[in-house]
């Protein structure tokens, strides 16, 4: 008996696809839209912590040049890098978002099913270390 004649039953092959194949697709399918949801929170969670971050950096460092005193523009400073790191930290959840979404629809067009949209966040963490950068700038310039 050579490999040629030997053959995979039609039982085998629909227990392997009731058993392994199907169940495989709806924990995958389930894990990847809850791991969307989870990155799309935390990225909005993270980018408006950062958006506080910043206002409150902004505060502080004025106040530093209004005081004179060097310890609230260490903590103006301090505040300000957090922030960009927050900031940071909300565009890589966003960019995991997107991975997910366009790994489920690589899943579900397997399927031959609807895709889900997969929507761009307006996230320039760019503009917003100009900002920052200006904002500190600013008060520096009033010490």
């Amino acid at each position: 008996m050579t490999s040629h004649d030997f053959k995979i039953s039609n039982d085998v092959k629909i227990k392997i696809i009731n058993e392994i194949i199907e169940p495989f697709y709806i924990h995958d399918i389930s894990s990847k839209i809850r791991n969307k949801k989870c990155w799309k929170r935390t990225g909005q969670i993270f980018e408006t912590t950062s958006k506080v971050l910043v206002a409150v950096g902004g505060i502080i460092s004025f106040s530093s040049g209004y005081f004179s005193d060097p310890l609230l523009s260490f903590f103006a400073g301090a505040i300000s890098t957090l922030s960009l790191a927050t900031l940071q930290f909300s565009s890589f959840a966003y960019s995991e978002n997107k991975k997910q979404g366009q790994e489920l629809n690589i899943l579900l067009k397997k399927l031959e099913l609807d895709t889900v949209p997969i929507v761009e966040q307006n996230n320039n963490p760019t503009t917003n270390i100009q900002h920052q950068e200006s904002v500190s700038t600013i008060a520096d310039n009033h010490s």
